[in-house]
């Protein structure tokens, strides 16, 4: 594939890389006219290669991305979205696909990729290269999906994964005066949703080592943890360092004030077109991770507060809950002002 290929026919986007000592390499995948309308990216990918006959696919040297960065234009994105799990920000990054023309990058393996400390430790650049390459790399990746979907370029807006909130001053650095948000939630609902589906980076218990690069604790001590402890431990770390990144380009805001006022404040702070509030309402709707926008959402922190264990409790009260109370005297948009409970996710 050359650059030609990738402004002429087919709409080419970077969906992962591979870095060796000796070559670094992008996978490119033809998105046609299927749009990242899926809560999930990984979910677009999916839809994309279970197709019949699947998307195109490409590889190139590393370097064809970097060239796409060119230093202007939407190189960085309108928001990024940080969270601590299980707390609305999947039905945020859903009401922010209905602001007319704005991209939505839901837990992208390309952009979280990128965003690791040390995604270049196997690669054929130098350490003192790392943050120039990694600028170049997001910077050419966000102008890819900001020109993909119509005839100029759209805003995008990056919803990360849970863990990502541990090198948030890292992804910060690369574009320090764009608009951070962190949604947080009571520890004890987030905690028992986890019990029952666990996210990725709770079933990394499982696996010590993983769990090391994920907290930095020591795989024996990961080992002699109980489930709870594990989750109420991870959400403390989520709530120190949210508190520690607040500031005048970062906010926050609870789970219990995601509504339609609050989503169209978050669109005017990422600087979006705003929705309508028909599509808003419609999005509160239904279950914010359904494919299908069929299963009605239910209420559920109540049921979740009445299920928790006195474990999940002593863990919680041990570990998260201070910080979080903490946290909720510096929210953004606090509940009094502005919830309404028959549409909050």
């Amino acid at each position: 594939m050359s650059v030609n290929d990738l402004t002429s026919g087919g709409t080419w986007l970077p969906v992962a890389y591979a870095f060796r000592p000796e070559a670094a390499s992008t996978f490119w995948m033809d998105f046609g006219t299927e749009k990242l309308e899926q809560p999930f990216f990984s979910q677009t990918v999916k839809r994309l290669k279970s197709r019949r006959p699947p998307a195109a696919e490409a590889v190139t040297d590393f370097e064809m991305l970097l060239k796409r960065f060119d230093g202007e234009g939407f190189t960085s994105p309108a928001g990024i979205i940080f969270h601590v799990s299980r707390c609305g920000s999947t039905l945020l990054a859903n009401s922010l696909r209905t602001c007319s023309g704005a991209v939505v990058l839901s837990e992208a393996a390309p952009v979280s990729a990128l965003c690791h400390p040390n995604a270049f430790r196997r690669s054929p650049f130098r350490r003192p290269e790392w943050l120039a390459i990694r600028q170049l790399a997001l910077g050419g990746l966000i102008r890819q999906y900001s020109l993909a979907f119509g005839e100029t370029p759209k805003p995008v807006v990056l919803k990360c994964h849970t863990a990502s909130l541990l090198v948030m001053a890292l992804i910060r650095s690369v574009w320090p005066t764009t608009p951070c948000l962190i949604v947080v939630r009571d520890p004890l609902e987030v905690l028992v949703s986890n019990h029952l589906r666990p996210a990725g980076w709770v079933r990394a218990r499982h696996v010590p080592m993983k769990a090391v690069s994920i907290f930095g604790w020591p795989a024996e001590e990961v080992h002699g943890m109980t489930e709870a402890e594990y989750i109420a431990r991870g959400l403390g770390r989520f709530f120190e360092i949210a508190a520690s990144q607040q500031n005048a380009t970062c906010r926050l805001i609870d789970y219990r004030d995601v509504n339609i006022q609050t989503m169209q404040a978050i669109a005017e702070y990422f600087g979006l077109p705003s929705g309508t509030p028909a599509s808003w309402s419609k999005v509160t709707t239904v279950y914010a991770k359904d494919l299908a926008g069929r299963r009605r959402f239910t209420p559920d922190s109540e049921r979740k507060q009445q299920t928790a264990t006195s474990p999940m409790r002593q863990a919680v009260d041990q570990y998260a809950q201070a910080t979080y109370q903490g946290l909720k005297t510096r929210l953004e948009w606090p509940s009094a002002a502005v919830l309404n409970p028959s549409i909050v996710h």
